[in-house]
């Protein structure tokens, strides 16, 4: 017997409050703060469009994986996914190399979905995730769409939200202060 889920009882989204210990969270906010002159750039994305600031307004960059002072931060991702993945029951494999974004004000990113693309390993992206690590600004919400309206998810600094990657979802745009964050996502083999 095939048992189906019903979002009416069950959020596809799940919310997983200090993800991060505070000796992780330092580390990720001091290798931001040395790092992120060189490092960040004006997001990108695929599109037939040269000017896409009206789908995404945010700067970015990657976190790498082989940063040692980075190696606390992605075991207890590590290990909070997989906690995470048995409500999901997915068949994951591979994480992704996060990124830090940031949304100044009038950053957004429109309604969009992150399972449609597949990694250099032929990966499916299945889990996406988004680290809050800011909470003093304004607007900025996370906002899912599988319901008649949108259904908006309050988070804190250093709450993690995870939802199938299939899921719309969109970051609507901030209008006071700057929005910190690091996004995710983790895949497996196809869906059969």
């Amino acid at each position: 017997m095939i048992n189906f889920r019903s979002y009416e009882n069950n959020k596809p989204e799940q919310v997983i409050a200090q993800v991060l210990s505070p000796r992780s969270l330092n580390d990720l906010e001091t290798f931001i703060k040395f790092n992120r002159k060189i490092m960040l750039k004006k997001s990108e994305i695929i599109s037939d469009e040269s000017d896409t600031s009206h789908i995404r307004e945010s700067n970015v960059m990657w976190l790498p994986t082989d940063e040692k002072k980075l190696s606390s931060v992605y075991n207890e991702l590590v290990q909070t996914l997989l906690r995470v993945n048995h409500y999901y029951n997915f068949n994951i494999q591979a994480l992704e190399t996060l990124q830090y974004a940031e949304y100044g004000v009038n950053g957004h990113f429109t309604w969009h979905c992150d399972g449609n693309y597949k990694s250099r390993e032929n990966y499916s992206r299945k889990l996406s995730f988004s680290l809050l690590l800011s909470d003093d600004f304004e607007g900025g919400d996370l906002e899912f769409f599988y319901q008649a309206e949108p259904v908006k998810v309050p988070v804190k600094k250093n709450d993690m939200v995870f939802f199938p990657s299939n899921l719309l979802h969109r970051v609507t745009p901030v209008t006071k202060g700057l929005r910190k964050s690091v996004v995710g996502w983790i895949g497996g083999p196809d869906f059969v």
